[in-house]
């Protein structure tokens, strides 16, 4: 069996209600687009199931993923979806992270380091890389980017001297400089991208039930994404 080398999290949020109830899958189409279009394996880690994770026992999760991928031979990749309410405990986790192994590469993305990409590479220097935007084709290259420079290197490897300039959506460092690259254009057909891994996420009955109050009974829910964006330009909103 296969040993993942890309570990995606989705990180508990003790704030709100918002992230409890459904499986994460933004987090599950990077994982799909990965096995299906760079056979490369993942493990999707939800936080949230059963109520949010303690910390230290997310940070136990983590460290004994990347032992694992390590000892098989594997270059991990941690990716952490963040949206505001779960910032600090994503930039704890990197810190947690990086304390031990500081050769692992560790990407944030969703809502917040779309939008606040270059104040997450000031405030948390565990954080190698924000993606922006959509992430299937970002997340693709940047694990082949990853891959090439592990294959390439003859001396310790420092993640540093890995040069993110060609690819859309990245802000990342270069030395001292926060490098924002263009914006990667939205996808136009979502046809192209293969529908999420649920198989790598826990099944629905261990997320919580709805109350069905029409036919008196508690149900299974799951969720689905059927388009992206918005066809409207409201001036208020970050989202278009």
């Amino acid at each position: 069996m296969t040993v993942p080398e890309v570990l995606f999290i989705s990180p508990p949020d003790t704030d709100t209600r918002e992230f409890r109830g459904a499986q994460p899958l933004g987090i599950a189409y990077l994982a799909a687009v990965l096995r299906q279009k760079a056979s490369i394996t993942s493990e999707l880690l939800d936080a949230n199931v059963g109520g949010p994770m303690p910390f230290d026992v997310l940070v136990g999760r983590v460290l004994t993923f990347i032992a694992a991928s390590k000892a098989a031979g594997g270059h991990p990749v941690v990716g952490i979806s963040a949206v505001t309410q779960v910032i600090s405990s994503a930039g704890a986790l990197a810190d947690r992270i990086k304390a031990d192994h500081p050769d692992v590469l560790v990407v944030l993305g969703g809502y917040h380091p779309t939008f606040a990409h270059q104040e997450i590479l000031q405030d948390f220097k565990s954080v190698d890389l924000c993606v922006r935007g959509e992430g299937e084709q970002t997340i693709l290259e940047i694990v082949q980017v990853w891959r090439d420079y592990w294959s390439s290197i003859r001396i310790s490897p420092r993640i540093s001297d890995i040069d993110w300039g060609q690819i859309f959506g990245v802000t990342w460092r270069r030395g001292d400089e926060i490098v924002a690259n263009p914006s990667r254009p939205n996808l136009t057909n979502l046809d192209t991208i293969p529908f999420p891994a649920r198989d790598l996420l826990p099944p629905l009955d261990a997320y919580a039930s709805y109350a069905d109050t029409v036919a008196g009974k508690m149900r299974l829910k799951a969720s689905i994404i059927s388009s992206r964006g918005c066809p409207f330009h409201c001036n208020f909103c970050s989202i278009i």
